[in-house]
């Protein structure tokens, strides 16, 4: 029996924090007065609604270049105003199995990411979201250390699976 369907759920990271969730909270709570954040709050919340719809076996690997499976348009309604726009939603980050999330608006200059790697538990399939951040015009990316990092968090749920709790 092949699991069509993900659970999305935010892990701790390392020092049991959640980023993930800080990262949200703080949004929705600028989002209250900001235009521009809640369209940013809406179509993280629509990208997580479809990344829970995506199979494993359609994630992309190292190799893909171009559009993916996973490449989708989200439509979000704002103060009667809609936006609607084509990601490239998933992208294989060189150390399997980590993923990223990725949102990118040109007229907002905002280029969001959530880095996030699947897991089986009990026979359901779990997106394990860890690390957000916005990636920004400077000498330093920090894509690289998350992915890192993640990919501790995933090896420490495979040595420790029983502490896997969602």
């Amino acid at each position: 029996m092949e699991i069509t369907t993900a659970n999305v759920i935010i892990m701790s990271d390392e020092n049991g924090e959640k980023p993930l969730q800080d990262y949200l909270e703080i949004l929705a709570e600028t989002a209250l007065n900001s235009h521009v954040d809640k369209v940013k709050y809406l179509f993280i919340m629509k990208a997580l609604e479809y990344l829970a719809t995506v199979p494993k076996k359609i994630l992309p690997s190292n190799n893909s270049v171009e559009e993916t499976p996973t490449t989708t348009t989200l439509e979000v309604k704002v103060d009667k105003q809609t936006y609607s726009q084509t990601f490239r939603l998933v992208k294989a980050l060189r150390r399997s199995p980590i993923f990223e999330l990725r949102l990118s608006i040109a007229n907002f200059n905002w280029h969001f990411r959530i880095i996030f790697f699947p897991k089986y538990h009990e026979n359901k399939l779990y997106y394990c979201l860890t690390f957000p951040f916005e990636k920004r015009k400077s000498d330093v990316d920090p894509t690289d250390e998350f992915r890192d990092r993640a990919y501790d968090i995933f090896k420490s749920l495979q040595t420790q699976g029983t502490q896997f709790n969602p």
